[in-house]
């Protein structure tokens, strides 16, 4: 799935609105901001975080679906696609939803 700023549906996503709609096929409504969703959640230690887990990176302004082992799945940017790839930064923080 390309990544299109602005895109809330497979045909094309941004970062938020991708881990909105995944979130929302488990009854999980979030609203289509990184930073809104973030706020809706518990702040977890990246000791604790599992699977399913959000990612916030680059001080709150990108965010993706934690996968364990340091991986995350996210839509990156113009020009990329839904991809799984290495956290890439250690400015990062976790957040849980239904806890």
């Amino acid at each position: 799935v390309p990544y299109r700023y602005g895109g809330s549906d497979p045909s094309g996503f941004d970062c938020a609105r991708f881990v909105a709609f995944v979130y929302a096929q488990f009854g999980i409504g979030l609203p289509h901001a990184v930073g809104g969703a973030a706020t809706m959640g518990t702040l977890i230690s990246e000791a604790d975080a599992r699977p399913g887990d959000m990612v916030v990176t680059d001080g709150g302004g990108h965010s993706g679906i934690y996968l364990g082992n340091g991986m995350f799945i996210d839509a990156p940017y113009e020009g990329r696609v839904v991809e799984v790839r290495p956290i890439y930064t250690t400015n990062r923080y976790f957040v849980r939803f239904g806890i």
